[in-house]
C-alpha cells in the first residue's frame, strides 16, 4: 500500500475511534445538568441560532462574534423542531467535528514531521486528553474552530508540498473559514502568505501568494458580505475592542473579567458595550464604533500604568499553561466526578500534555525546525490571541490543540530511541511524563466556585438532592465560603426547610465581603423571613440589599413585590418604575408594573 492510501486509512481508524469516544461521552453527557441547561455563551448561541433559523440572518444585524458555528447550528435548528431533538443532533455534530480534527492530526504530524509514527502518536495524545472530549460536548464554538484549523493548516501542507494556484487558493479559502468560526485565526494569514509564496519557485511566488490571499478573501466574504449589507463595514465579527477591554481593564485577573455590572454572556456584553460607547459619544453608533470606542479605552487603560500591565500579562501566561483547570465557566472536575465517568479513561492531563509537546519542540527546534514551523506558528497565534485578549481553559483548547503535533513528535522520538537501544532518555522521558499525568490529575480539583455553579443550575432544574450532594464537600469545611452558604440556603428554600436556609443564610453574611454577593443573600433572606412571618425583618432586609452598593433592578423588584403582597402599592409602584428606568430590556420590571398598573 502506498504511503497516502496508507494515511488516509490511518486518519479513518482515529476518526472511528475518537468518534466512539465521543458518542459514549455523549450518552453519560445526557444525564448531566449542562446537557438540558444550556449557560452564558451557550446559552446565546443556542438563541441566535434559533432566531437565524426562525427569521433568517438579517435577524442578528452586524456579527458581533466570529458567525460559522451559529449559522451551522440554525441549519440543524431548520431541519428539526424538537428541543430535545436540537440538543442531541447538535452534540452529535460537535462529536463529529472534534473527531474529523483529531484525524487530521494524522497528516497534519506526518507532513511537518516526516513520520508516520508521529502523526498516529498526535492523535492518540489527542483522543487521550480529557478536556478535547469535555469541550466537544459544549454547545459552544470549539469543535468547529478545532476542525477549521486542522483542515486549513493540511491544506496549507498540499500547498506547500505542491505549490500550484489551486492548492494556493484552496489554503487560503482554508483560512477565511477557519476565521469564520474562530476569528483570531486570521492573525495566521500573513503566515500562510508566506508559506505559501516560499514554497513555489523564484518567479511565482507572488503569484502564489496573491491567489492565497484571494482564497482567504472568498473565505471571510459571506461575513463580510452581510455586514456591509447590514450598514457596517466590519471584516468578521465586531467584538474585538470590547474583548479587548475586557482582558485588559485594570483589575483584570487574566481571565473574563465583566465589562459592565450586569453582562452575563456575549450578548448581553454586546447591548451594554454599544449603550455606554452610545452615551459617552453622544449619538447612535455602529458596531465597528463600538469595537473602535472599547479599543481605545483598552489602550487608555494599558498607558495608565504598563507596570501592572505587564503583571497582567504574566498572570495570563500562567494561567494558559496552568497544568490544573483555570475554567471561569464550566466545572469539568465536578462533571468528571459526577456524570462523565468515561473522561478518567482518558489519563492525558494538561500537565502531561504540556511536557510532551515542551520536549517535542526541544527535539523539533533541532532537527525540524523547517517542516514543522506552520504548527509552531499557529501554536504561536493562539497564544497571542490568549495574551491579547484574555483566557480560560476553553479559550486555551486551540493552542493546547495545535500542541498535540509536538507531543506525538515527542512520543515517535522516544519509541525510536527506544528501538534503537538508547534507553535511558526515554526511559527519563516516561518518568517525567508520568510525573507530569499524576501531578495533573490531582491539580484538577472541583472548587467552591465550581460547586456553586453546578448547583446553581442543578437548582434550577429541580434536581435539588443533586445539588446538596455537590454542596456537600464544601459544607464539611470548618469555615465554608459565603457563596456556598448562600446556594446551600436557596435549595433549602426551595426545599421548603425555611429555617435551615435562615440559618446558612444568616452564616454566609456572618462571612461574606462582596456587597453584590450580599445583597442577593438578603433577598433571599428577607424572602425566607416573610415566609416564616417575620415580616419587619423581611422589610429590613430587602431593604438593606436595596441600599447596599449600586441600585440592583432585581432588588427592587423583590422589594416592590414584598411591598405590593403587604398592600403598599405606592412603595411598590415606585421600586417597580425604579428597576425597570435602570434596565429597560428587562421584562421582570416591566411585566411587574404593569400587573401593578391594571389593578
Amino acid at each position: 500500500m502506498s504511503r497516502a492510501p496508507r494515511n488516509r486509512s490511518t486518519a479513518t481508524v482515529v476518526f472511528l475511534v475518537a468518534l466512539a469516544v465521543h458518542v459514549v461521552a455523549f450518552f453519560q453527557y445526557r444525564a448531566d445538568p449542562f446537557f438540558v441547561r444550556y449557560i452564558a455563551d451557550a446559552a446565546s448561541y443556542d438563541e441566535m441560532a434559533a432566531r437565524i433559523a426562525a427569521d433568517g440572518l438579517t435577524s442578528v444585524g452586524v456579527f458581533h462574534q466570529a458567525p460559522l458555528f451559529p449559522v451551522v447550528l440554525s441549519w440543524l435548528y431548520s431541519a428539526v423542531e424538537s428541543p430535545t431533538s436540537r440538543a442531541d443532533w447538535a452534540h452529535l455534530l460537535q462529536a463529529a467535528l472534534g473527531s474529523l480534527a483529531m484525524a487530521f492530526l494524522v497528516p497534519i504530524a506526518r507532513s511537518a514531521f516526516g513520520s508516520p509514527r508521529a502523526g498516529v502518536a498526535a492523535a492518540v495524545v489527542a483522543v487521550l486528553h480529557a478536556p478535547f472530549v469535555y469541550y466537544d460536548l459544549k454547545l459552544l464554538p470549539v469543535a468547529i474552530a478545532l476542525a477549521t484549523q486542522t483542515a486549513a493548516l493540511l491544506a496549507l501542507f498540499a500547498a506547500v508540498r505542491r505549490p500550484c494556484v489551486a492548492l494556493a487558493t484552496l489554503a487560503g479559502v482554508g483560512w477565511g473559514v477557519a476565521a469564520l468560526a474562530r476569528a483570531e485565526s486570521v492573525l495566521f494569514v500573513p503566515l500562510a502568505l508566506v508559506a505559501v509564496a516560499r514554497a513555489g519557485r523564484s518567479g511565482r511566488r507572488a503569484l502564489l501568494a496573491t491567489v492565497c490571499g484571494i482564497g482567504v478573501v472568498l473565505g471571510v466574504a459571506p461575513a463580510t458580505v452581510h455586514n456591509v449589507r447590514q450598514g457596517d463595514v466590519v471584516l468578521v465579527a465586531s467584538a474585538a475592542g470590547e474583548n479587548l477591554f475586557v482582558g485588559n481593564q485594570r483589575g483584570a485577573q487574566g481571565g473574563h473579567t465583566a465589562l459592565a455590572p450586569g453582562v452575563g454572556d456575549l450578548f448581553s456584553q454586546r447591548h451594554i458595550a454599544r449603550a455606554v460607547a452610545g452615551r459617552e459619544l453622544g449619538r447612535e453608533v455602529t458596531p465597528s464604533e463600538v469595537s473602535e470606542f472599547w479599543a481605545r479605552r483598552a489602550l487608555d487603560e494599558i498607558a495608565a500604568d504598563p507596570a501592572a500591565w505587564m503583571r497582567l500579562e504574566i498572570r495570563k501566561l500562567a494561567r494558559v499553561f496552568d497544568p490544573g483547570d483555570p475554567t471561569d465557566l464550566y466545572p469539568f472536575a465536578l462533571e468528571r466526578r459526577h456524570y462523565l465517568t468515561v473522561l478518567w479513561l482518558l489519563p492525558v492531563s494538561c500537565a502531561c500534555l504540556l511536557v510532551l509537546a515542551a520536549i517535542g519542540l526541544w527535539f523539533a527546534a533541532r532537527h525540524r525546525v523547517r517542516g514543522c514551523w506552520p504548527v509552531a506558528a499557529l501554536a504561536g497565534v493562539n497564544l497571542v490571541a490568549q495574551l491579547t485578549f484574555f483566557t480560560d481553559s476553553r479559550l486555551r483548547v486551540p493552542l493546547f490543540f495545535a500542541l498535540v503535533p509536538f507531543a506525538g513528535y515527542a512520543v515517535s522520538v522516544g519509541i525510536r530511541m527506544w528501538s534503537d537501544g538508547r534507553r535511558t532518555a526515554p526511559a527519563a522521558m516516561a518518568a517525567v511524563v508520568l510525573s507530569a499525568a499524576i501531578a495533573g490529575t490531582v491539580l484538577v480539583r472541583p472548587s467552591d466556585r465550581d460547586a456553586v455553579r453546578m448547583a446553581a443550575v442543578l437548582s434550577s432544574l429541580d434536581r435539588l438532592d443533586e445539588g446538596l450532594e455537590v454542596l456537600a464537600p464544601p459544607l464539611r469545611r470548618d469555615a465554608p465560603d459565603s457563596s456556598v452558604l448562600d446556594q446551600a440556603g436557596w435549595i433549602r428554600q426551595k426545599r421548603g426547610d425555611l429555617e435551615e436556609a435562615r440559618g446558612l443564610y444568616l452564616r454566609a453574611l456572618d462571612t461574606e465581603d462582596s456587597p453584590l454577593r450580599a445583597r442577593q443573600t438578603r433577598t433571599r433572606l428577607a424572602m425566607v423571613c416573610e415566609r416564616l412571618g417575620q415580616y419587619d425583618d423581611a422589610l429590613r432586609h430587602h431593604t438593606m440589599a436595596v441600599e447596599s452598593g449600586e441600585p440592583s433592578p432585581g432588588a427592587l423588584v423583590e422589594r416592590g413585590r414584598f411591598l405590593r403582597r403587604r398592600g403598599d402599592l405606592t412603595g411598590a409602584r415606585s421600586d417597580f418604575r425604579h428597576a425597570a428606568a435602570l434596565a429597560p430590556a428587562w421584562p421582570d420590571a416591566r411585566r411587574a408594573l404593569e400587573e401593578l398598573d391594571r389593578r
